[in-house]
């Protein structure tokens, strides 16, 4: 139920703030909205399936005072997640506080983020919630936090104050490895997004993957790193049949393209974010080569919220088609767009716990005021651990 109230909360902002543009006490809304999020995922009890194995680790986190005798090298986590963690640790002893100081963190930098980024912000949050807000807070903590600083990085992108942007883009590299992809973000700002551009991918994925396959070694010189060898070895061998990398290319390249060649015929926000069009589509033709690399994706989700919501929008009032049927259109738009998160969240996990599906991993929500067990959960974090590690063997 809780899920249900934030999303009919989230959709009424979206139609009063920004579909029938009413902007009194906007600010005061604007608030709550943020505030429902921070305590949402702050205040969870054993919601969300990395949280389990975060909550565990949690006792060999170190103390401020105990960080000089810890050997960072031997540790699965990057250095400023558990500098990060050490700091919460050593405030108050307890995971809930690091859970908590971890939502109000990714939540308040995100939530700044949309509303510096359209005036159509509402929207933004309503898709950010339906659709990455569980994903965010609840799985990926320390690659969001590494997220968070890449936004924290992007001002200084639009300004080239490089030294800036690269701080932040290291500060995002120390707390998930991932995001070494975003030191190489400024090589593509000027490379514009066409016909040809787009075409050019074809032979650069196959490129990729003939090194991926055949010279491995290459990528070790290129990855100076053990912990991004490793990873990038993780990636890389998760690829999809045939019938998969169709299906990606569809969803994630053509059905884009279009929407984006569509947008520039009626609105001059279509340009939003252009230094990161061609750039999404790079990282889409990898992800369709090696489904491993979708993680990368992450690092460019606020953007792709911001301008999907201002799409909307746009479309909505200015499509040039009748404008009794644009808000149905819309609805279709967004059931295609965001098809792959509904058939995630509805994929069948019986295979861990019986009769169970990966929305359980958030249903039924507890929080740690009462602290209330929901064992399947459990046993599915755990069951997935094994089986993720029995693949990779």
């Amino acid at each position: 139920m809780i899920y249900f109230v934030m999303f009919i909360f989230f959709a009424f902002l979206a139609i009063r703030n920004d579909f029938l543009w009413q902007r009194g006490g906007i600010k005061a809304l604007s608030n709550l909205a943020l505030i429902m999020l921070i305590c949402v995922s702050g205040f969870r009890y054993k919601v969300g399936g990395d949280t389990i194995g975060y909550m565990e680790y949690f006792d060999d986190i170190p103390y401020l005072w105990e960080v000089e005798n810890f050997n960072f090298s031997l540790s699965s986590f990057d250095p400023l997640w558990i500098l990060f963690s050490s700091l919460c640790k050593s405030i108050v002893d307890d995971y809930f506080f690091l859970q908590f100081v971890h939502s109000v963190v990714i939540n308040v930098i995100i939530f700044r983020f949309f509303k510096a980024s359209t005036p159509y912000f509402s929207t933004a949050i309503l898709i950010y919630f339906l659709f990455f807000y569980l994903y965010f807070t609840m799985e990926i903590m320390r690659e969001s936090l590494a997220i968070s600083m890449f936004l924290l990085a992007f001002p200084y992108y639009l300004k080239k104050r490089w030294l800036k942007y690269y701080l932040f883009a290291s500060l995002a590299f120390l707390f998930h490895s991932s995001a070494i992809i975003v030191f190489i973000f400024p090589l593509f700002s000027k490379v514009k997004l066409t016909n040809l551009s787009i075409i050019l991918l074809v032979p650069l994925i196959l490129v990729l993957q003939y090194v991926v396959v055949y010279q491995p070694a290459l990528l070790n010189i290129i990855l100076f790193t053990d912990r991004l060898s490793t990873k990038f070895e993780g990636y890389s061998q998760m690829s999809a049949s045939i019938n998969g990398m169709i299906y990606y290319s569809f969803i994630y390249v053509f059905l884009p393209y279009l929407l984006v060649s569509y947008y520039r015929r009626f609105s001059a926000n279509s340009e939003l974010f252009k230094n990161f069009h061609f750039l999404y589509f790079l990282l889409a033709a990898f992800f369709v080569a090696i489904t491993g690399f979708g993680r990368v994706l992450n690092y460019l989700t606020p953007f792709m919220i911001v301008y999907f919501a201002t799409f909307l929008n746009d479309f909505v009032k200015h499509a040039h088609f009748d404008r009794k049927v644009r808000p149905l259109f819309a609805i279709l738009i967004c059931f295609v767009a965001f098809y792959p998160k509904i058939v995630y969240y509805l994929t069948n996990t019986s295979h861990l716990v019986q009769n169970t599906r990966k929305y359980n991993m958030y249903l039924p929500y507890t929080n740690m005021f009462t602290k209330e067990e929901y064992r399947e959960r459990e046993i599915m974090w755990r069951e997935n651990f094994e089986y993720r590690r029995r693949e990779r063997n």
